[in-house]
């Protein structure tokens, strides 16, 4: 379901770290975006209970790990480069502890993407 002040309050964050040198994407099909870091996408949606955003690390997908892991989990009100370089550290030790198999690229991972049709690039 689309909310129009989730929706405003995610592209402010994507743009954001857009202008921090970012690439970042959200979809318009729902409140949901991408930031690649690296070689890495992150996806970013709201948190379910409102208090902020959840973070994962998509990876290959599988029987036993399923396509991605938490890549953070607490609330912040901090969004940034920096945070989201943390992000990324932590869902890739995780997704190292379950024993995932990562995306050889980011086009891999954005060709195989189930939203890729929907995705738009934030500038």
């Amino acid at each position: 379901m689309k909310n129009n002040k989730t929706r405003k309050e995610l592209k402010k964050i994507l743009k954001d770290l857009t202008n921090e040198g970012l690439s970042c994407y959200s979809t318009t099909s729902g409140n949901w975006g991408y930031i690649l870091i690296g070689d890495y996408f992150l996806y970013i949606q709201k948190n379910i209970h409102g208090l902020g955003w959840d973070f994962s690390l998509p990876y290959k997908p599988s029987q036993k790990n399923g396509a991605g892991c938490e890549a953070l989990n607490e609330v912040t009100q901090t969004i940034d480069k920096k945070f989201i370089e943390g992000c990324l550290v932590a869902g890739l030790n995780h997704a190292n502890r379950l024993g995932a198999t990562l995306h050889n690229s980011p086009d891999e991972y954005l060709n195989n993407c189930w939203d890729k049709d929907n995705l738009k690039v934030i500038k």
